[in-house]
């Protein structure tokens, strides 16, 4: 053996030895290595040196093309935002351009709506000469905004069809405590167990087979049908339609009236029968007492007589 393949066989076999900790597929490579001749090995050396330089020119490459890349995509985006922006300064100063003095800018108009919708605004009659245009908040009669008419205009769903209830309340003459409990009643200001989360029964006291709220306890459950029925005032209560009690208390004066019963003595005795059914509930539920219907209707007719003679003048006068 000469002395070049005796430094070669020492040579590999250090190399073999530093490599056992290595996974397998570099044993299987560097095998190639330990059974070639020197020169085999040496040009094996450089076709996996040049492997890995390619390999790092490549990924210089591929880091320099994808930072390009993003820079052109932000380029575009930046482009892109400018026309957006561009376009919406262009719309915006199209729609203060619909009016020419006192007259209608009939290019724009069209440009901006539409033909059809754009005929209908040129046909409003503008102002004449000198008069101009004024911003007025059609939310209240003297034109000028405020929070609280905001307010009213965003809840004009809870006002609209049944602020006439709420005067019922306050303007028709009722005692003071009718006009409260209902208030209560109506805005669902009554601790029901419908409103109550740490409670686990939730059904009715009377019936036990729904759920108490305010609709059920005073005019769906039974207990309220028959005394309804068997009241001054017969009534089917069950059959009066209101999805709420707001919609309920309006349907039933409305209904009560046409039979020539006034707003006065429907609104007292319905006060007067859910005063009774919600301390016969607060008895039942805290004392166990059990509902006793001739007792209920007794005092019901004694309450509505009472509050029904009542007038302002009396309640001035308790005052002072």
């Amino acid at each position: 053996m000469s002395h070049t393949d005796q430094a070669l066989v020492k040579r590999t076999n250090s190399s073999r030895g530093r490599s056992k900790s290595r996974g397998k597929s570099n044993d299987r490579r560097d095998n190639r290595a330990h059974s070639c001749s020197w020169k085999e090995f040496e040009c094996y050396s450089y076709k996996k040196r040049t492997f890995k330089g390619n390999c790092e020119e490549l990924a210089k490459y591929l880091e320099v093309e994808g930072m390009h890349s993003v820079g052109q995509d932000e380029d575009n985006n930046e482009v892109l935002n400018a026309t957006t922006v561009e376009n919406n300064q262009q719309d915006t100063q199209d729609s203060a351009n619909l009016s020419m003095g006192n007259a209608w800018n009939e290019e724009v108009v069209l440009q901006f709506f539409g033909k059809e919708m754009g005929d209908r605004i040129l046909e409003i009659p503008r102002l004449p000469y000198p008069n101009m245009d004024t911003v007025i908040w059609k939310g209240k009669q003297d034109g000028n905004f405020s929070v609280k008419s905001a307010y009213i205009v965003d809840q004009d769903f809870r006002f609209r069809d049944n602020h006439m209830v709420w005067k019922w309340l306050w303007n028709s003459r009722l005692h003071p405590r009718i006009s409260v409990l209902l208030w209560r009643v109506l805005n669902n200001a009554i601790p029901v167990k419908e409103r109550l989360p740490f409670l686990v029964d939730k059904e009715c006291s009377f019936c036990n087979q729904h759920l108490e709220n305010c609709v059920h306890i005073f005019r769906d459950c039974s207990m309220a049908r028959s005394l309804w029925f068997s009241s001054r005032f017969p009534l089917r209560i069950e059959q009066i339609p209101g999805a709420h009690m707001l919609c309920f208390v309006q349907n039933l004066v409305q209904e009560v009236e046409a039979a020539g019963i006034g707003k006065k003595e429907i609104l007292t005795y319905l006060g007067c029968i859910i005063d009774q059914i919600w301390l016969s509930r607060n008895q039942y539920n805290r004392l166990g007492t059990r509902v006793n219907m001739s007792d209920l209707r007794t005092r019901v007719s004694k309450a509505f007589e009472e509050y029904l003679n009542f007038t302002p003048e009396e309640n001035e006068a308790e005052e002072s």
